[in-house]
């Protein structure tokens, strides 16, 4: 049963609430309705996984914006091409979504570097705003 929230005064549901009566709503087993989600969330980090394997020009384009020198004062280099994504992880969550890759890149000091890039996007509550967190660190 929906209760009022005692800051914000808004009607509010425990996860247990929800999943109960959405699973009566489409007339299905909460269970089963959970399970379909999950499903679905894998399926959807397996696609979202495929992509970010083959956009080398969006991977180039989250490095280059990691290593801005107008961001970072200790930049050393810039990339200047992806050579390969070998590697990526995706987590899709009901708060976050992270998203890693392991890619090769040429960069201007004439180095080509393996680098991890990480970013993690939450999506706050009624009480926190949402945050992006971004890192990238060279794999020796």
């Amino acid at each position: 049963m929906p209760y009022i929230h005692r800051d914000l005064g808004v009607p509010c549901m425990t996860i247990n609430e929800f999943w109960a009566s959405e699973a009566e709503r489409e007339g299905k087993d909460a269970h089963e309705l959970m399970c379909d989600f999950n499903s679905e969330i894998a399926k959807e980090e397996q696609r979202y996984k495929a992509e970010v394997m083959s956009d080398k020009a969006g991977a180039l384009q989250k490095l280059v914006d990691y290593y801005d020198p107008a961001y970072c004062d200790d930049v050393e280099f810039t990339p200047v091409e992806v050579v390969d994504i070998t590697n990526a992880f995706v987590s899709i969550s009901m708060r976050s979504n992270t998203t890693e890759f392991t890619a090769i890149v040429k960069c201007s000091d004439g180095k080509t570097r393996t680098l991890e890039y990480t970013e993690t996007e939450y999506s706050g509550s009624y009480m926190e705003p949402g945050d992006f967190d971004c890192n990238c660190r060279e794999v020796v």
